[in-house]
């Protein structure tokens, strides 16, 4: 019997432990993806991204079973938050300016061909999905910090303030990429109290270069650092690869990323308790709301969305 690949376990980038934030290195995950802009409760787009996206998913899954001998339980559904104007999040709440992509990951097995074969087939079991707007992609996200909530959606806010206004700017880091959650529960099986999400956020060196910075210029602000503390150690200090960071999406060749390397400062392991972060000056954090999860959840149509085999 083929042995079935579970990347929720074997991928470290998938484990998350409540009470603590956690610098991981992500490594370059392939997703199935499909983006949409506005309100989630009331969009008809947005449902029907996310029942576009399981029909491939299992597909692909099957097509990996049947043609390659490799088996592997289908990812559960995660998705990438963001405004231009982030007061839409959390002040006006105005639900219509919001973006967001859904995603699946798929294994880097899955080839082009596979793909293609997929979303070939797909609208003859059902025209109405929009597979001609799910793609396969490649995303980098990376230096994280990530954490895992238990409990109703609508009590991330607190998490996240205190990632964003004071584990990130105190581990001399900043934000670098979309807020990303990965939705690990059943919600039709478990109790809000009990849900269970890890809450990721790509990060890099406070004051990294850009995509744009000539390598040159990438020499000098760390050994500015340097100069400044004479009696700081390399492992006291961030390291940065030249060319950028944060997240980045691909078909081919993925973009330089930021490495963020803490040995004393934090820990061996990037860990920190959150209950032992000082509490500073607080922003409104940047959460989707819970019904916008509900949502996509409770699509009667796409019940293996939080149903694993």
């Amino acid at each position: 019997m083929t042995d079935k690949a579970d990347f929720k376990k074997s991928l470290d980038s998938y484990q998350a432990t409540r009470g603590q934030f956690r610098i991981v290195e992500v490594p370059d995950l392939q997703y199935l993806m499909i983006d949409g802009h506005g309100d989630p409760n009331t969009s008809a787009e947005f449902a029907d991204a996310v029942a576009s996206l399981y029909p491939l998913a299992y597909a692909l899954k099957f097509a990996s079973k049947r043609d390659l001998g490799r088996d592997y339980v289908v990812m559960p559904l995660e998705g990438l938050w963001w405004a231009d104007d982030m007061d839409s999040f959390t002040t006006s709440r105005t639900k219509s300016r919001w973006d967001w992509t859904l995603m699946v990951m798929v294994p880097d097995w899955i080839d082009r061909e596979m793909y293609a074969a997929a979303v070939e087939a797909a609208p003859a079991k059902d025209p109405s999905l929009r597979v001609a707007d799910v793609r396969l992609e490649t995303l980098s996200e990376g230096s994280c910090v990530q954490t895992l909530h238990v409990g109703s959606f609508d009590d991330e806010a607190g998490l996240l303030a205190r990632l964003h206004d004071e584990f990130i700017p105190e581990h001399g880091l900043e934000v670098s990429g979309k807020h990303h959650e990965i939705y690990l529960s059943d919600l039709r099986r478990t109790a809000p109290e009990k849900l269970r999400t890890i809450l990721r956020q790509p990060v890099r060196a406070a004051g990294a270069p850009d995509a744009h910075r000539a390598p040159a210029e990438t020499d000098q602000l760390v050994a500015s650092r340097r100069g400044s503390d004479p009696g700081a150690g390399d492992d006291q200090l961030i390291s940065l690869s030249r060319g950028g960071g944060g997240c980045a999406t691909r078909r081919d060749t993925p973009p330089p990323a930021v490495g963020v390397r803490r040995i004393r400062t934090a820990s061996s392991a990037g860990i920190a308790p959150i209950s032992g972060v000082s509490r500073g000056r607080r922003r409104r954090p940047r959460s989707p709301p819970q019904e916008a999860r509900l949502r996509a959840l409770r699509l009667s149509e796409v019940g293996s969305t939080v149903h694993h085999i």
